[in-house]
């Protein structure tokens, strides 16, 4: 028994001195595996913030090709209200669904109802809807004085 436990402890001597001679290669190796880890995880760490950049400029193009789709919708009903209150030429249209429609909401300012636009974008188009409704205003006035005037008439002739 004493002969193996001799054994035993050669065998733990030789590979202490084993260890010993390999401890600065395993070392360097250890040194090696960490850099190397520390340069990966440096590059993953890059690769994530780089598609974190690209992700953020996708959703910034996203956001800005929505707006300039709502912006084109907006410009369009825009357009659309002028076009129908210069060919309604009786005067008949009904503005409040027509402004509705259009992205104008009604606004109470110094205790008078008025039409605003929210956005107070696209100028050029508010103002050719606001001189095209001046215009559609005043053949409105007109259609409703000479039917006024036409009622009066009527109203003689019948009554003398």
């Amino acid at each position: 028994m004493e002969a193996l436990a001799t054994e035993r402890i050669r065998e733990q001597r030789a590979a202490a001195e084993r260890w010993k001679r390999l401890a600065p290669y395993v070392d360097v190796a250890r040194q090696s595996f960490a850099q190397k880890q520390e340069a990966w995880l440096e590059q993953q760490r890059k690769a994530r913030e780089q598609r974190q950049v690209l992700e953020a400029e996708r959703r910034r193009r996203e956001q800005e090709r929505q707006q300039q789709a709502d912006r084109a919708a907006r410009r369009q009903k825009l357009r659309t209200l002028t076009v129908a209150l210069q060919t309604d030429r009786e005067g008949k249209l009904d503005p409040a669904q027509s402004y509705q429609a259009a992205g104008y909401v009604r606004t109470e300012r110094d205790g008078k109802c008025v039409w605003t636009y929210p956005p107070g974008d696209l100028r050029e188009e508010r103002q050719a809807v606001y001189a095209a409704w001046k215009e559609w205003d005043t053949r409105r006035r007109e259609r409703l004085a000479y039917e006024r005037a036409e009622e009066e008439r009527a109203r003689k002739a019948i009554h003398g």
